[in-house]
């Protein structure tokens, strides 16, 4: 939240599949490689290196991510572009280059992931520091926090709406929060396997369902399909709305966390990744909107009403059944990445941290539920799309500088750093990631009083500023070094 080409792929893809030490995948398949990590022992789950032996298939990853990209809010945010007016050629056309962009993000963010073995926390350290890698520890566990939060307070309000339940939406959202993190007990064998037999497989045969009838709807009453029930919103407006929703959505940031877990290469990276996207941010937000076009429905409970309707014939079970493995899968794979990051910061034991997250997140989920501060996920995917990806893109920087400049020069490195190995502070990766931040914030239009800076994709001028900023404070490193001045470690480190 990153380079593809035609045929070919971007120098920086190119050379995370291909020239890694650990991997050796350019002139043979992955599952041939590396014989000693190979045969080292299991790692466990959620800290330390994923042995080649526990890597999972392209599929099963794809399936995961489809979960992670796809939910009920992509639906309902399909009704409200068609309520500001969006048309649907609109929708399409961003929604795909939204998705690119994305892809162009997530498949270098997931390759440093599935070519190191290391999650985000563990590369975080030796680029930004202890107290760096703290700072975007906290950040991730801050921001899923309250994603984990409005997962459970959204499946509170769908099982309010379907049936008649004499508790509080509040109160069933805490008791979705604390049932959400059963399968986090198990690690990641209980989060894929979950997605990949049941949430997947309905969230698939749904979404399908629903946009097959819904676009034969359209073409039965095709002088629908031309114009919204609004004057249509100018290009520029529905390409800067939808493509931050999109890729603030899309983009986790800490993409590394799972993808640790594939075999390395771009192919099983971008293939998996793109079908997700496909299903979860391009055919859901279309359904939405063609549902919204056909029902004339733009109140977002009355579209869940609709869509109970339209899709599961009235059969609330099979609804909830459906709209709950979303919701559950994806707090699944939210709970994952927060444990992986405490656990490479504080020694806690795994079942006790994720019952304890669990039950902060029932505090948040009830908090919201009286708050209305759930109407603002538009915000919170903005948020996210700044915060967490500009610490990706600043470890992508420093894994392309290892690639020119030579790896034992670099800061990410297959061999696991150690807190006390390592300064409080990076001066470079710091000063561009609050520089990145603050760009993003100002031109987020989020900010109050700061509505005419809004400029531009958000995220995007953010991942910018942190590249511009940091490859520059990198390669003045890099020339102190090779000159042995002593001014280096001054510059660089606290």
């Amino acid at each position: 939240m990153h380079h593809l080409a035609t045929p070919g792929v971007s120098p920086i893809v190119a050379s995370m599949a291909t020239t890694s030490p650990l991997v050796e995948a350019k002139h043979a398949d992955v599952s041939d490689d590396a014989t000693a990590f190979r045969t080292a022992p299991k790692s466990n789950q959620y800290k330390d290196v994923v042995a080649l032996n526990d890597r999972r298939h392209p599929v099963a990853m794809g399936l995961l991510w489809i979960t992670m990209v796809t939910s009920f809010p992509s639906v309902l945010i399909g009704v409200e572009w068609y309520k500001n007016g969006f048309s649907l050629m609109q929708v399409v056309v961003c929604t795909i280059l939204a998705s690119m962009v994305v892809m162009l993000f997530c498949i270098p963010s997931a390759q440093i992931g599935s070519v190191t073995g290391q999650n985000y926390a563990r590369l975080n350290r030796s680029v930004f520091g202890r107290w760096g890698a703290r700072m975007t520890t906290f950040n991730l566990v801050a921001l899923f926090l309250v994603f984990y939060a409005f997962s459970a307070l959204c499946m509170a309000d769908a099982v309010s709406g379907l049936f008649k339940v004499p508790l509080s939406i509040g109160v069933m959202a805490a008791a979705f929060a604390f049932l959400m993190c059963l399968n986090n007990l198990w690690g990641f064998s209980g989060v894929v396997n979950f997605a990949k037999y049941f949430a997947a497989p309905a969230m698939i045969a749904w979404v399908g369902f629903t946009f097959f009838r819904a676009l034969g709807a359209l073409n039965a009453a095709p002088a629908l399909a031309v114009t919204p029930h609004v004057a249509s919103a100018s290009w520029p407006v529905a390409l800067g709305a939808i493509a931050s929703f999109v890729i603030g959505f899309s983009v986790w940031g800490n993409e590394a966390d799972y993808w640790r877990h594939a075999k390395p290469g771009v192919k099983r990276t971008a293939i998996p990744l793109a079908v997700a996207l496909c299903i979860g941010q391009i055919i859901f937000p279309v359904t939405g909107w063609m549902v919204a076009h056909i029902s004339q429905v733009t109140d977002s409970a009355k579209a869940t009403a609709f869509m109970n309707e339209f899709s599961f014939g009235g059969v609330a079970l099979l609804a909830v059944i459906v709209i709950g493995a979303q919701y559950f899968a994806c707090n699944d794979s939210n709970l994952y990445a927060v444990v992986c990051a405490f656990e490479n910061l504080i020694k806690i034991p795994k079942k006790a941290l994720v019952l304890i997250y669990a039950a902060a997140s029932a505090v948040v989920a009830f908090y919201l539920s009286y708050s209305g501060l759930a109407k603002s996920i538009e915000t919170l995917c903005i948020i996210n799309g700044i915060v967490i990806p500009s610490c990706t893109v600043i470890l992508l920087c420093e894994w392309l500088l290892g690639k020119v400049f030579g790896s034992e020069d670099s800061r990410i490195s297959e061999r696991l750093v150690e807190m006390h190995e390592i300064p409080a502070l990076r001066i470079p990766a710091m000063v561009a990631f609050v520089c990145a931040c603050a760009v993003g914030f100002v031109t987020s239009g989020i900010v109050p009083g700061l509505n005419s800076w809004h400029v531009g994709i958000a995220c995007l001028n953010a991942w910018l500023i942190a590249a511009v900023v940091y490859l520059p404070m990198r390669l003045l490193e890099y020339k102190l070094l090779s000159e042995k001045t002593s001014t280096q470690s001054s510059f660089s480190e606290i």
